[in-house]
């Protein structure tokens, strides 16, 4: 009839799996991370009907920020998708003939609980690019509540102890602060940035980090503290008072700065932790 009109294909029938990969490396306190995704549509419906396929790669890094709960990221996303075809045609007059955006974002995650994440999420395109009518999209915002249930809990198994030979603390100021997995007061050294290291004997990273921090510690043996934290288990006092509150992990750090205040926590590699603390050496 020549009437502008407009139009949805929901594909009903269709087969398109996901597949995707994903990866990231930490840096000092920020982690890179990339990946590509790609949908792609197996075959048409009854009606004759096969939508496009489509594809995604995406940049990102983030950061706690120095925050315990916050975790922030900046993202850079390219999306493409190809033409539809009806009856193994692809029709050039009207319905998706493909597109191509790029978008910029970022996000904001707060750890609510170990097992509860909400996640706050805007993108703004910067490039579009069209063929054929379809949606603007002038802005994309998400807001994401998530959990995990635990549908099975295996049996409690303590894990063996890892023979890891011993950093040398020899000359620097380093102390056990907890050595049974008890609760003790944590009292940052007066002057100087004071690092609270919790760890256990059977956490492998744990023997890396106290071997990366010894090696800090040298470089700066006048104005950092080392106090060990032995969590020893999931089940000790310790465990449940300085990690599980969080949702953290071994190996784990507070870092305090020369007035005794706490200038972050976290946990995470043991590279990137330390070289965090060397950071906030520099900066002190």
């Amino acid at each position: 009839m020549g009437v502008p009109h407009e139009h949805t294909q929901f594909g009903t029938g269709i087969f398109a799996p996901i597949a995707g990969v994903e990866a990231h490396r930490a840096f000092g306190g920020v982690t890179l991370d990339g990946y590509a995704l790609t949908v792609q549509s197996l075959y048409a419906n009854g009606h004759g009907y096969r939508p496009g396929n489509r594809y995604a790669l995406g940049l990102g890094a983030a950061s706690d920020a120095g925050t315990a709960r916050w975790r922030f990221r900046a993202t850079l996303e390219r999306s493409s998708e190809t033409a539809e075809r009806w009856n193994g045609v692809e029709n050039t007059t009207e319905g998706n003939l493909g597109r191509v955006d790029v978008m910029a974002g970022v996000e904001a995650a707060f750890r609510i609980s170990e097992d509860w994440r909400a996640a706050l999420a805007v993108k703004l395109p910067l490039y579009t690019h069209v063929v054929g009518g379809q949606v603007d999209v002038p802005l994309f915002a998400s807001l994401t509540i998530s959990t995990h249930e635990h549908l099975w809990t295996p049996p409690h198994v303590h894990p063996p102890p890892v023979a890891a030979p011993g950093a040398d603390w020899s000359g620097l100021d380093e102390s056990a602060a907890v050595t049974d997995g008890s609760v003790a007061p944590l009292v940052p050294v007066a002057g100087k940035v004071t690092v609270f290291d919790f760890w256990a004997d059977w956490c492998v990273p744990c023997h890396e980090l106290d071997q990366r921090l010894a090696e800090v510690a040298r470089r700066h043996p006048e104005a950092l503290a080392v106090r060990k934290v032995n969590v020893v288990d999931d089940e000790s006092a310790a465990w449940r008072a300085y990690l599980a509150p969080g949702g953290f992990n071994l190996p784990y750090v507070k870092l305090f700065g020369p007035d005794g205040g706490r200038v972050w926590e976290a946990s995470g590699d043991p590279a990137a932790l330390a070289a965090r603390v060397e950071a906030a050496l520099a900066g002190r």
